[in-house]
């Protein structure tokens, strides 16, 4: 079915209301997976693969474990970057100098295909940004640059490592970040593809399967319900 990108944040927006979570805010969230969702990068299945994350993880503040001027490091203790990277981000651009950089490392977290969403943002207000980490589930290395001068995305894929396979590694800067070697088994989704798909999502709607459609009105659903219960309580008290 297709769909347009104000019906995507609307919907995902009350997917993550209805969840009735303390941490992560629900239009935040909703970008996030519609921005991935318009390049071409299944945002909506990949929100849909977090729902039992979102449900289940301990709704908690991440733990920091190093904050220095050119480095922060939090623990989110098996919780989705979904609801903490956003405030995460902003906090590490308050350290940047014009010329340096940040890096900013998740430990024990998920839903890391995500971040996309939120550093599409980053870029669209002049930063720079590299974000990896090695993904357990479909073995690969996982990159993504973004440029702060355009918000021109590109996604690397690559051959796994024996790496930390849950964490998320991030680098943030004012001033260019350059792209180092690319492996010869890479895979790469260059800015020019991904934006092309972005333009096309924008002129013609966004083909959703219908099956993570309907599950996402489900829940949604299931929230208005519990709206409109908790309202006639209230009424007759």
């Amino acid at each position: 079915m297709l769909v347009s990108h104000n019906e995507i944040v609307t919907l995902c927006r009350k997917v993550f209301e209805a969840l009735n979570r303390q941490c992560g805010e629900g239009e935040v969230i909703a970008y996030m997976v519609a921005e991935a969702e318009m390049m071409g990068l299944e945002g909506l299945a990949a929100f849909v693969k977090a729902l039992p994350w979102l449900e289940q993880d301990c709704d908690q503040p991440p733990q920091v474990r190093l904050d220095t001027p050119q480095r922060l490091e939090v623990d989110l203790r098996r919780a989705s970057v979904l609801c903490h990277l956003s405030p995460l981000l902003d906090y590490a651009t308050t350290k940047l100098t014009p010329q340096g950089q940040v890096e900013l490392v998740i430990r024990h977290c998920h839903n890391r295909w995500l971040c996309f969403g939120a550093l599409y943002q980053l870029a669209r207000q002049g930063y720079w940004s590299t974000a990896s980490w090695y993904n357990g589930s479909a073995p690969h290395h996982v990159r993504f640059y973004l440029h702060g001068d355009s918000p021109r995305p590109t996604v690397q894929l690559g051959e796994d490592s024996a790496d930390d396979r849950h964490s998320l590694r991030i680098l943030i800067s004012a001033s260019p970040i350059l792209r180092g070697p690319i492996p010869e088994d890479s895979r790469m989704m260059e800015s020019e593809q991904l934006e092309l798909a972005r333009k096309q999502a924008l002129a013609t709607g966004i083909r959703v399967a219908d099956s993570h459609w309907n599950t996402l009105k489900e829940i949604a659903a299931r929230g208005l319900v519990e709206a409109t219960d908790a309202s006639r309580r209230g009424a007759g008290e």
